[in-house]
């Protein structure tokens, strides 16, 4: 038996909340537990079928995605749900449908009719490059789904997509796995990962450095340490992108801000490097706020990294409502950004340095910047200060 205590509280409608959620949490680990091993199965199944079926990827890929799937079996992946799928062509347009009798988990108490026409409409919602994506001659889909976690740990579930083919090479199916990664995932060495060990040697490579320079060291260490979530899901070209762009940092104390979109249109991916004395909560709930808003987010949740590097990262997660992406200005997101967070003292020396010039203005911030209480910050702008100091 469990004993969980909570503030006491006596608003009926809360109550009635806390004990919905506790009990729909409890069911939905007995329905995992329950079709926990036939999951498995079938993602053994699958990893069988993978070398009968036709299909038009070359030998290097059908191995990496074979291994990867190989390393979910071994206690990698925790599993919450399987389901099958057809992609048919129906009036010209694709559609999935779910097969019937397939689902496991907690996809399969959401298997009936209005199911699968929620699911049709989803598919329908999404953006037409999203949609092509369904098609594309490529064995493994790896993302988040639009689904958070009620049972393990909080978080959208990971998605792991398996695509069938025909005789003729494409696409017409999919066994779809919900869960969420072990621990061993987010800790282990990605040398030992399928998929990510690829990706580190093939980003290191394109940057045409030698495997012993200070650059390829500085790289590994970045791509080690990069959201583990996100280099299971970025693409070679972003993570290249990302990972230059941070080594381009070079520790620098500068706010910068790295944007990637979820090709499906979900969410985006926010990586925000912050001068570390400069991070606090206030300035996390401020930079959330600015991304909230320029990308119109539904929600958002947070992770934050600090270590012995002068810059703290904080990787924001923004849902969106589905097929409703737009265009955004990474620069002036950064500009607002760096803006809203940037020290009240930081200013005073931009005003200091402006009225007295360099050597004079550098004097007086080093004597005066923290003889300033916090009500007088809050209260008068930079400028005032300069005539104060004057």
């Amino acid at each position: 038996f469990m004993l969980f205590e909570i503030d006491r509280q006596n608003d009926e409608t809360v109550l009635a909340k806390i004990q919905t959620e506790v009990q729909q949490s409890i069911q939905d680990v007995h329905t995992i537990v329950s079709d926990f091993d036939a999951m498995r199965a079938q993602l053994k199944n699958v990893l069988a079928l993978i070398n009968k079926q036709p299909h038009p990827l070359n030998p290097d890929d059908l191995q990496e995605g074979s291994a990867f799937l190989q390393w979910l079996f071994e206690d990698n992946f925790v599993f919450f749900g399987y389901r099958e799928h057809r992609l048919i062509s129906q009036d010209g347009e694709d559609q999935l449908q779910i097969v019937p009798g397939s689902s496991l988990g907690l996809l399969r108490k959401t298997d009936d009719k209005a199911d699968a026409s929620q699911l049709c409409r989803s598919f329908a919602s999404l953006p037409p490059e999203a949609r092509c994506l369904a098609r594309n001659p490529e064995l493994l889909v790896i993302t988040r789904s639009g689904s958070e976690s009620t049972v393990h740990r909080p978080g959208y579930m990971d998605y792991i997509g398996i695509k069938q083919f025909n005789e003729q090479g494409e696409v017409i199916g999919e066994h779809r796995f919900l869960g969420l990664y072990t621990s061993a995932a987010y800790t282990g060495d990605t040398r030992n990962i399928p998929i990510l060990r690829r990706k580190v040697a093939n980003v290191i490579k394109s940057t045409g450095s030698h495997e012993n320079s200070h650059q390829a060291r500085a790289l590994a260490d970045i791509l080690e340490t990069y959201p583990r979530d996100e280099m299971f899901q970025i693409s070679e070209p972003e993570l290249l992108e990302t990972a230059l762009g941070i080594l381009q940092l070079q520790e620098r104390q500068k706010t910068t801000l790295f944007i990637r979109r979820d090709p499906f249109g979900r969410f985006y991916s926010c990586l925000v490097f912050i001068p570390r004395d400069h991070f606090n909560t206030d300035v996390r709930k401020r930079i959330s706020a600015i991304l909230e808003q320029a990308l119109r987010g539904e929600s958002i949740k947070f992770s934050v990294k600090i270590s012995e590097s002068v810059l703290a990262r904080v990787h924001f997660l923004i849902h969106i409502v589905p097929g409703t992406f737009t265009q955004h200005d990474s620069e002036k997101i950064q500009a607002d950004i760096v803006a809203a967070i940037r020290p009240w003292r930081d200013y005073l020396h931009d005003a200091l340095l402006g009225h007295f010039g360099e050597e004079e203005g550098n004097r007086l911030h080093h004597h005066y910047s923290e003889g300033f209480r916090s009500d007088y910050l809050e209260t008068y702008t930079p400028e005032v200060a300069v005539h104060d100091i004057q």
